[in-house]
């Protein structure tokens, strides 16, 4: 008679526990601090976790001080390290002997801090070096579209689209983090890399510098410069593409074209 291996029980995070994983990730950065840099934000977060892990109070005790240890990473993707860890403590507790134990629990702060390394090469160059200029892009664009068209409040009906189009993304990876680090522990790496976030990177890239250009040839065909090329849209592109030229980050250079935009209503050009 043949016998079926049976599959591997495949780890699921309570909701709640997730909700307060998520709600204490958005404090991460409030503890911040040179020596450990994210560490106590890192512990506030799992906490709940170690509390329904470790019902031995000495045992959690030894669990929180392990993640008083070094962490850092890119805010957003925090919560996929704090699964993953919440999936090792599991581990360590069934281990059958003190040695198997102190073994898996090395094994906890060799993996945490390799998460944090790697959340923060796939985080900051998504959301720092891309998303976030990218929204400033399809914000300034809306605002000027809503303001061509004479829809009221243009700057909050383009303001609040910007903040949906940068939150959407940041909020899934707080919420499917956790739960995605605890179902897979160890192989989140493979996981995170089938999700391709290189590829999205570079579709939202194109995306913004679309708008962007979008936009530079709305500042020369839309109110208030008169739907005509002048000195003054003239100006604000020249200087725009200067202050790219001389290293200047792309959000700032939006800013400081929205700052342009600004101006010339206020004075009728």
């Amino acid at each position: 008679m043949a016998v079926t291996a049976t599959p591997p029980r495949l780890r699921v995070l309570p909701d709640r526990e997730l909700s307060a994983i998520m709600r204490r990730g958005l404090l991460l950065q409030a503890g911040w601090n040179f020596e450990g840099m994210q560490n106590l934000g890192f512990l506030y977060a799992i906490e709940p976790g170690l509390a329904r892990i470790h019902h031995d109070p000495e045992e959690r005790r030894r669990a929180m001080m392990r993640h008083l240890g070094f962490f850092n990473t890119q805010p957003y993707m925090a919560g996929f390290a704090v699964g993953a860890c919440m999936a090792l403590e599991e581990d360590a507790v069934r281990c059958q002997d003190s040695a198997a134990e102190a073994a898996a629990s090395e094994r906890v702060e060799r993996v945490k801090r390799a998460l944090g390394s790697a959340l923060a090469a796939l985080g900051d160059p998504f959301y720092w070096g891309t998303l976030r200029p990218a929204t400033a892009a399809f914000t300034l664009l809306a605002w000027v579209v809503l303001w061509t068209l004479e829809v009221p409040a243009p700057f909050f009906w383009g303001t609040a689209l910007g903040l949906v189009l940068y939150n959407v993304p940041a909020l899934w990876a707080r919420r499917r983090g956790p739960r995605l680090g605890y179902e897979l522990g160890e192989g989140l790496p493979a996981a995170l890399k089938r999700l391709r976030w290189q590829d999205k990177a570079k579709a939202v890239r194109a995306a913004g510098f679309a708008a962007a250009l979008l936009l530079a040839a709305a500042a020369l065909a839309v109110p208030p410069f008169g739907g005509a090329p002048g000195p003054w849209p003239t100006a604000l592109l020249a200087g725009a593409f200067a202050l790219r030229l001389r290293g200047v980050t792309s959000l700032r250079t939006y800013l400081a074209a929205a700052l342009g935009l600004a101006l010339a209503s206020a004075v009728g050009l």
